[in-house]
């Protein structure tokens, strides 16, 4: 449902992206990854430039293949 409506929202006539790589990069993993939509796209904002996440949510940036870190490992 979300997918569908954000997908019509950026390929509505007068909308720009400034990083429609990345938009369309989230979109995909979005797809395929039972994720929620913000921690797809902290995922994929991190791989470039090489940025790691924290998170509380570990279970679903497994899920990402990105590198992240849970505040209790930055102890």
């Amino acid at each position: 449902m979300i997918l569908g409506v954000f997908e019509d929202f950026i390929e509505a006539d007068g909308v720009e992206l400034e990083e429609d790589g990345l938009v369309q990069r989230v979109l995909a993993c979005f797809r395929r990854v039972n994720v929620d939509l913000v921690d797809v796209y902290l995922a994929e904002r991190s791989r470039s430039p090489a940025l790691s996440v924290l998170t509380w949510n570990a279970e679903d940036f497994r899920k990402l293949e990105c590198e992240f870190y849970r505040p209790q490992d930055l102890r």
